[in-house]
């Protein structure tokens, strides 16, 4: 009975370990609610609008097209039969036998044609204005536009959740917290007594064992050692989620999580994906195969002309304004700052919950910046701006030559300098000049070719394309 009083007191003494290093405080001596917008001391945040937009085009899916080896079973087995039933032999067969199912893509060009998806880079400036040895815990903010009849969000450019693994090292701590217990009860105990002989016959040695003794003495006796010793070794590393976002046509919202020993007070880089709402749409034309082999093509049945429809936005009266606001949770360390953990800091803790507090004006869109790059043709390179532009007679209509890159319509000038012509698939090429509002088209001939340039120009909006 004594034995298990005894081992019901030190139970106690073996079980207690404590993992100190895992905590994120020693104690909250407080917790504050920031609700004047004069009380925020700890967290500033603002905007660099520096980079322009520029058109985003998302990346196309990759088209795999069928062939016999991604067919079902039973599409397999009728393939291989309707081949075989013409054939019997190998090779005959693997001819028969094409890689690739699927026609060529058709040579057509595509009829539509958007330029009303931009990317634009955001910078957030967080700083961590509070106290040197206090972190921003928790951060949450928001970008909403004033009015989403010019433009509004439609995604982020990058991942819209990242994380990020932090190492900071390894700590151990050793402990005795144990204890051995040995008692025993010795009654009547029995014990030998021997006897030694020695002869020699034959040279062999005997030895012969013999004898016994009894003992009545008795004895209780009780000790215990504490003796238990156990090593503890805590691996700080963690997997934080840094940034979670999350948008809708008129606002976007960015999440972070803080870890021990980590200031969220880093700079946020962010790719936001936005299109234009009041956009137009007008006629463009599209040339394809003005050359081959680096030769001009003299068969005019050779080149395709397309008319498309190109959707660009039009003008912005005013820049796109927004708000910013954000929310956080500030830890301000009183004691314990200078250890490397935080599992013995006394910390008083600082939350602001109202993001009308936080609230400031914010530029997003310049009124300039989404003004569509085309490219005319121009017939004066020493006054591009009030030069005649080259048109297009197609089908009676006299068609502005825009093209949505530079390569398009260096191609067409190079076709009209080497060819010589003034016609394009039998369509007549002409330019226009403007009179005091009044346009008039003449016929283009090739003395005029030396000196056509491309130009990016916005004439075309006045003109009514």
């Amino acid at each position: 009975m004594r034995k298990i009083f005894l081992l019901l007191i030190l139970i106690p003494v073996i079980g207690y370990s404590q993992t100190k290093f895992a905590r994120y405080q020693k104690k909250i001596l407080s917790e504050n609610l920031i609700e004047n917008k004069d009380d925020n001391k700890f967290v500033k945040i603002t905007l660099n609008n520096a980079a322009n937009a520029v058109i985003y085009n998302g990346t196309a899916a990759e088209i795999s097209k069928r062939n016999i080896f991604n067919l079902t079973e039973k599409g397999q087995k009728a393939y291989i039969e309707a081949v075989s039933s013409k054939t019997k032999d190998l090779q005959e067969f693997l001819k028969g036998a094409p890689a690739i199912l699927e026609p060529s893509p058709s040579t057509e060009i595509s009829v539509d044609f958007k330029q009303i998806e931009f990317s634009k880079k955001l910078e957030i400036l967080v700083n961590n204005d509070g106290a040197s040895h206090g972190r921003i815990s928790k951060l949450v903010l928001w970008i909403t536009l004033e009015d989403n009849t010019l433009v509004e969000f439609s995604g982020f450019g990058q991942l819209s959740t990242k994380y990020f693994t932090v190492e900071y090292g390894t700590v151990s701590s050793n402990k005795t917290t144990g204890f051995t217990l040995n008692a025993g009860i010795n009654i009547a105990g029995t014990g030998s007594t021997s006897t030694t002989g020695t002869s020699t016959v034959d040279g062999t040695a005997s030895t012969n064992v013999n004898g016994g003794t009894s003992s009545n003495t008795s004895n209780v006796g009780g000790t215990y050692s504490y003796s238990h010793s156990t090593a503890e070794s805590l691996a700080l590393s963690n997997n934080v989620m840094i940034s979670k976002g999350s948008l809708n046509r008129k606002e976007i919202s960015l999440m972070q999580n803080g870890i021990p020993n980590k200031d969220l007070n880093d700079n946020i880089n962010l790719e936001l994906i936005f299109k234009t709402v009041n956009n137009s749409s007008f006629p463009i034309l599209k040339f394809k195969g003005l050359f081959k082999d680096n030769l001009y093509v003299t068969d005019a049945s050779k080149i395709l002309i397309s008319k498309i429809y190109i959707t660009i936005p039009n003008d912005f009266s005013s820049d796109v304004k927004g708000n910013l606001s954000y929310t956080f949770v500030y830890r301000d360390i009183k004691c314990g700052e200078n250890t490397a953990g935080e599992f013995d800091d006394k910390i008083n803790v600082y939350e602001l919950k109202d993001r009308t507090l936080t609230k400031q004006q914010v530029t997003i869109v310049e009124k300039n910046e989404l003004l569509p790059k085309l490219y005319t043709i121009c017939t004066d390179p020493d006054n591009p701006s009030s030069s005649p532009k080259l048109y297009l007679n197609y089908h009676g209509q006299h068609t502005l030559l825009l093209f949505t890159d530079l390569a398009s319509a260096a191609e067409f000038i190079s076709y009209l300098q080497s060819s010589g012509y003034d016609k394009v698939k039998g369509f007549q090429v002409e330019y226009a000049s403007y009179t005091e509002g009044d346009v008039s088209y003449q016929n283009y001939d090739s003395s005029m070719s030396g000196k056509l340039r491309p130009i990016i120009d916005m004439s075309f909006k006045r003109s009514g394309w």
